[in-house]
C-alpha cells in the first residue's frame, strides 16, 4: 500500500558504526595498575575493556564440556520463574504429605544477585555466591532423590536455623539507610521462617502443587535473605592492616577466580563418579578461590566466633555441591582455612572486577526491568503409581501469578554481550507476566502457543549462517583462529536453542487439545515452557542487532508514566478515587507533557521526538501552547493523552531499516520481519498495560500501519510494480514505444509515494493474534506414537511428555466412547482405542483367545459380562455388555422355541451360552460345538 503523507521520514541506507572496533593493541597486555585500567577504560569503553579481560581469560582455558549433554556450558542458561496456579471455583486437589513427593531439578538466577546489605554494590562474600547457589543446584543430580519432607528438614530448616544466628548481629544505623533497611527486611525474613515454622509444615497435608509453590517460595527467600545477611559480605578488600594507606586502595572487590572452580570441580566431581582418582591439591587449590572472609583488611570478618559460623557455611556447601569431592578430599577441603592466609590478590582479577561493576551500573542506569525478582525454579515430581492421580483440562484452572527473575539470558550474539534489544527487554517481561496473571489457563496457553509460533516462524538458519561475530567484535591482537572458535561455539549454541521450538510447540499444542494434568504437573510444564520461551527469546534473530554500542532509550521513563496512564484510566470512574487524587494527577500527566515536548525545560537540548510524523510533531507542539489556556478542549485532552502514550510507548522500540541490513534478505522479507517487530511492540504494550492498550492501541497501530520503507526499498517496490506490468502486457501486440510508455505510466503514478506498512501489519496480526492449537500435528509426534503404544500395552501410569501423556487419555477416551456407544473419535490414539476396544468384543464372540490390547481386553471382559449380566437377570448395559447380554438372551428366546435342543449351525458364544443354558440348575458347559446339531 502507498501512501502520499510521508509521515515519517525515510531512512537513509547508512553503514553501521562499530563502537568496540578499534581496541589498541596494548590492550592485549596484562593490566599492571588501576590508573592503566582506568585509561584504558576511557579510551575505549567498560563493555571493550571487559570483552579484552574475557577474551584473554578464555584463551587461556579449555572449553568445559558437560557430562550429560555434552554442550559447552555458555549454552546451559536456564531462566528461573515461579507461576502459581488454582482450581476454579474453590475446588481442591488430593492433599498428599511431603514424604509422597520428590524434588527434581533445581536452578537459580544465573546472574542476578539480590541486593546485600551495602544494596546492589555487593561488596564482597565471605563464601562464593556461587558455591552457596550450586549446593541448591546440585540437588537435582544427587543418586538418591531427596523427598520433599527430607529437603525441607535436610536444607531450609537447618539453613534458616543458622542465618537466625546472626540475629545478634543486627545493629540499627541511623546514618545508613541501606543497611538499617537491609537488616529490617532481614529480620523480616527470620520472623517469616522460624524453626517451628519447618517442624509443623512437614506434618501438614496439602496438593503437590501447593507443596510446589511453597518449597519454591522458601528456597527463594533464602537466597534473597542470606545475600542480606551481616556476615554474607563485607568491605575487607579496601586496605591492608597495619599498611600505609597510600598504594593498597582498592576500588572493587577481588575476583578469586570462581568460573574457573567451578569448571574445575565439576570436572573433579565427574571423575570420582566413575571412579577416577583426582589431586588433593587441585581440590584444595579450588576450594580456596571460595573462601574470602577478609579477614586481613579493615572491613573484613576477623571475630573468631563469627569465623568458626562462616567456616561451618562453608563446608556445608562445599559437601552439598561437590559430595563426591567431600567423600574422597574433605581434610584437603578444610586446609582452606590455613593456607588461605597465603593467597595472593590477582591484580587483573581485580581489575576485572571493577570493569564488571561499571558496566553492570551502565545496564542499570540504562534500562529498569520492572519488579522482577529472585526467583528458584523447582520441579517437583510426583509418582503416578497405578495411574491413579486425578487430571484435569486446562480450562479447569485459573492463573494466580507468575514472578519471573530480573536475569538475561544471552541474545545470538552471546560472548560479545546483548548489544540493542528491538522491543525493550523490560516490556517483554512486563508483557509475558500480565498475560499470565489472573487469567484462565487455557487462555495464557494460548498465548504462549503464540509467542511460540512467532519465534518458529522467524528466519533461524539465515541468522545461525551468518556472521555474526566477527573481528570487529574482538580485541586487534586476536588471531583469527580465536574468532573463527568463538563463531563456531555460538553456532552450536545457537542450535541447540533453535532445537527447543519443536517440543514446546507441541507440548503447547497438546495442552490445548484436550490433555489433562495435575495442578503440578501443569506448573511444572509452564514452568519449563516460560523457561524455554525466554532463553529462546533472547537468542531469537528479532530480539536484538548490533549497531554500535546499545544506548538507553528511556524505558525506565516510558515505564514509569506508562504505570501512571495505567492506574488513572483503570481507577479514574473509581468513587474510591476522588477528585483531588484524580486533579493531582492529571497535573502530573500536563506537566510531563510540557518536559517532554519542551527543549527549554530540557536544558536547551533538542526534543526527542518518537515519532518523526511531522504533523504528530507540529500537532504536540500545539497542544504544549494551549496547556492551562482557555483554548484547550477536550479534543486538544485526547490529543494530549494520545501523543505523549505514543512518545512513552516508543522509548520501548528501538528498530531501523538498518537492523535487518543481511545481504541474503529481499524487500519482502524486510517489510515482513519489520511488521513482525513492530506487531510484537504494539501487543507487548497492550499485554503490560491493558487499559492503556485499551484506550490507545489503535494511535499504536497506527502508527505500524504508517510506517514507510527506505527510499531504496520504494525504489525496488516501484520497480517490482513496473516488472508486474511489463509481465501483464508480455503477450499483447504493441507498437514501438508503447511498452515503454505504459511502464513510465506506472513509474508515474507512484512518483512522490512511499510504500507503507498496512496491508503487512494485517496479514501479521491475523497470523499471531488467535493461533489455532495444531493437534495433527501432536499425533505425528513419536512421543504420540509412544504413549499409544504404552497406552495398547496396558501401562496406566502416564509419566512422559505432554503428547506420550494425550495419546493414552486419547486411547481411554476413545475405549469409553466404544462402551458407550457413541460415534468413532477423529484422534489416532481415540481411534485406535475405539477399534480395539470393538474388536476385543468380536474376538470374544467368536470365542477367541484373550487379545493384548489393552482397549481389547476391556471390550473382550465386557462381553462376557454382559452374559453374566444376562444369566442373573440384571439391566442390559452399553457397548460390549449389551452385545453379550442380546446374545445370550437370543439364544435363550431360541431354546425356548425349540425344545429339542438342537441347533442347526452354531451361532456365537453368547447364543450357545443362552441357548445351552442349565434348565435344571446343574452347571452345564458353554463352549460352542463344532458340529451343525448340538443335543442338549
Amino acid at each position: 500500500m502507498e501512501t502520499e503523507r510521508k509521515a515519517r521520514p525515510v531512512e537513509k541506507s547508512t553503514p553501521v558504526s562499530k563502537a568496540t572496533s578499534n581496541v589498541p593493541a596494548q590492550a592485549a597486555g596484562p593490566l599492571l595498575s588501576v590508573a592503566g585500567l582506568h585509561r584504558l577504560q576511557h579510551t575505549v569503553g567498560n563493555r571493550a575493556v571487559l570483552q579484552m579481560m574475557r577474551d584473554r581469560r578464555r584463551a587461556q582455558m579449555q572449553p568445559v564440556q558437560t557430562e550429560q549433554r555434552g554442550q559447552v556450558l555458555q549454552g546451559q542458561f536456564k531462566y528461573t520463574n515461579n507461576i502459581d496456579l488454582s482450581r476454579k471455583n474453590g475446588k481442591e486437589e488430593a492433599q498428599v504429605s511431603p514424604g509422597s513427593l520428590t524434588v527434581g531439578a533445581l536452578s537459580l538466577p544465573a546472574s542476578y544477585r539480590p541486593p546485600t546489605q551495602f544494596g546492589i554494590e555487593q561488596k564482597a562474600h565471605s563464601i562464593s555466591w556461587t558455591l552457596l547457589k550450586q549446593a541448591y543446584e546440585n540437588v537435582g543430580n544427587l543418586d538418591e532423590k531427596l523427598t520433599v519432607e527430607k529437603f525441607i528438614n535436610e536444607y531450609l530448616k537447618k539453613d534458616w536455623a543458622a542465618l537466625s544466628e546472626q540475629k545478634p548481629l543486627l545493629e540499627e544505623d541511623e546514618d545508613n539507610e541501606t543497611l538499617t533497611n537491609a537488616y529490617a527486611a532481614f529480620n523480616r525474613f527470620l520472623g517469616e521462617y522460624p524453626d517451628s515454622f519447618f517442624t509443623e509444615l512437614v506434618t501438614q497435608s496439602k496438593s503437590a502443587a501447593d507443596w510446589s509453590a511453597l518449597v519454591q517460595k522458601c528456597v527463594s527467600d533464602l537466597f534473597v535473605a542470606t545475600q542480606l545477611a551481616p556476615l554474607t559480605t563485607h568491605t575487607g578488600f579496601t586496605a591492608v592492616k597495619g599498611a600505609s594507606s597510600k598504594g593498597v586502595q582498592e576500588h572493587r572487590p577481588s575476583n578469586h577466580g570462581e568460573g574457573y572452580a567451578n569448571r574445575k570441580l565439576r570436572e573433579l566431581e565427574a571423575e570420582l563418579k566413575q571412579g577416577k582418582s583426582v589431586s588433593g591439591q587441585t581440590v584444595e587449590e579450588c576450594a580456596a578461590m571460595y573462601w574470602d572472609p577478609g579477614s586481613d583488611r579493615e572491613g573484613g570478618i576477623s571475630d573468631l566466633k563469627e569465623l568458626q559460623y562462616l567456616k561451618a557455611e562453608f563446608l556445608k556447601a562445599f559437601e552439598r555441591a561437590y559430595p563426591n569431592i567431600w567423600k574422597a578430599h574433605a581434610a584437603d577441603v578444610k586446609k582452606v582455612f590455613t593456607s588461605v592466609a597465603d593467597k595472593k590478590p590477582n591484580a587483573e582479577a581485580d581489575a576485572e572486577a571493577e570493569v564488571e561493576a561499571a558496566v553492570k551500573e551502565e545496564d542499570e542506569e540504562k534500562e529498569e526491568p520492572g519488579k522482577q525478582q529472585f526467583q528458584a525454579l523447582l520441579q517437583v515430581e510426583e509418582k503416578d503409581t497405578g495411574g491413579n492421580l486425578q487430571r484435569f483440562p486446562a480450562s479447569e484452572f485459573d492463573v494466580d501469578d507468575l514472578k519471573l527473575s530480573n536475569d538475561r539470558p544471552p541474545t545470538k550474539y552471546g560472548p560479545i554481550g546483548q548489544k540493542s534489544h528491538t522491543v525493550s527487554w523490560s516490556l517483554v517481561l512486563q508483557g509475558l507476566q500480565k498475560a499470565a496473571s489472573g487469567k484462565d489457563l487455557s487462555q495464557f496457553l494460548s498465548s504462549l502457543l503464540s509467542r511460540w509460533t512467532f519465534l518458529n516462524d522467524q528466519d533461524w538458519e539465515g541468522m545461525i549462517d551468518s556472521e555474526l561475530l566477527n573481528a570487529s567484535d574482538f580485541k586487534a591482537s586476536t588471531k583469527p583462529s580465536t574468532v573463527q572458535s568463538a563463531q563456531k561455539v555460538n553456532k552450536t549454541r545457537l542450535e541447540q536453542v533453535q532445537a527447543l521450538i519443536e517440543p514446546n510447540l507441541t507440548r503447547l499444542n497438546a495442552a490445548l487439545s484436550g490433555l489433562c494434568l495435575t495442578g503440578l504437573e501443569w506448573k511444572n510444564l509452564l514452568q519449563t515452557t516460560i523457561s524455554d520461551y525466554v532463553v529462546v527469546y533472547q537468542s531469537s534473530p528479532l530480539a536484538s542487532y548490533k549497531d554500535g554500542m546499545p544506548k538507553g532509550n528511556g524505558e525506565s521513563d516510558a515505564n514509569k508514566w506508562l504505570t501512571h496512564r495505567e492506574y488513572y484510566l483503570t481507577h479514574a470512574d473509581d468513587e474510591k478515587f476522588d477528585d483531588e487524587a484524580k486533579e493531582l494527577m492529571e497535573t502530573q500527566w500536563e506537566k510531563k507533557f510540557k518536559y517532554e515536548f519542551d527543549k527549554k525545560s530540557r536544558g536547551g537540548n533538542p526534543v526527542r521526538y518518537q515519532d518523526k510524523d511531522s504533523e504528530e510533531i507540529s500537532k504536540s507542539k500545539a497542544v504544549k501552547n494551549l496547556i492551562g489556556k482557555k483554548g484547550f478542549t477536550d479534543d486538544t485532552q485526547k490529543d494530549m493523552d494520545r501523543l505523549l502514550v505514543k512518545q512513552e510507548a516508543l522509548k520501548h522500540l528501538d528498530v531501523s531499516w538498518n537492523t535487518f541490513k543481511s545481504g541474503r534478505m529481499t524487500t519482502a522479507d524486510k517489510m515482513k520481519y519489520m511488521s513482525m517487530v513492530l506487531y510484537e511492540w504494539e501487543s507487548a504494550v497492550a499485554e503490560a498495560y491493558p487499559k492503556v492498550g485499551e484506550s490507545h492501541g489503535q494511535e499504536l497501530r497506527d502508527y505500524s500501519d504508517l510506517y514507510a520503507v527506505s527510499d531504496t526499498m520504494n525504489e525496488d517496490l516501484i520497480e517490482q510494480k513496473v516488472e508486474e506490468k511489463r509481465e501483464s502486457l508480455k503477450d499483447k501486440m504493441l507498437e514501438d514505444g508503447e511498452l515503454e510508455k505504459e511502464l513510465e505510466q506506472v513509474r508515474a503514478e507512484h512518483e512522490g509515494k512511499v510504500f507503507i506498512l498496512s496491508p503487512i501489519m494485517d496479514r501479521t496480526r491475523n497470523a499471531y493474534q488467535n493461533v489455532a492449537p495444531d493437534s495433527a500435528s501432536v499425533q505425528a509426534s513419536p512421543e504420540y506414537d509412544k504413549g499409544l503404544a504404552s497406552a495398547r500395552g496396558g501401562a496406566r501410569e502416564q509419566n512422559g511428555s505432554e503428547a506420550y501423556k494425550l495419546a493414552m487419555q486419547h486411547y481411554q477416551s476413545g475405549m469409553e466412547k466404544a462402551q458407550g456407544e457413541q460415534a468413532k473419535p477423529a484422534e489416532k490414539a481415540a481411534a485406535a482405542g475405539y477399534d480395539d476396544y470393538r474388536r476385543g468384543v468380536s474376538i470374544a464372540q467368536s470365542d477367541g483367545a484373550l487379545p493384548a490390547e489393552a482397549a481389547a481386553k476391556t471390550g473382550f471382559a465386557d462381553y462376557h459380562s454382559g452374559i453374566f449380566d444376562a444369566q442373573i437377570q440384571a439391566a442390559k448395559g452399553t457397548g460390549g455388555r449389551g452385545v453379550g447380554y442380546e446374545d445370550f438372551m437370543r439364544g435363550t428366546q431360541d431354546r425356548d422355541q425349540d425344545p429339542s435342543g438342537m441347533v442347526q449351525e452354531p451361532d456365537c458364544y453368547g447364543y450357545m451360552a443362552g441357548f445351552r443354558r442349565p434348565q435344571d440348575g446343574g452347571a452345564r458347559s458353554t463352549s460352542p460345538s463344532p458340529k451343525k446339531k448340538i443335543k442338549q
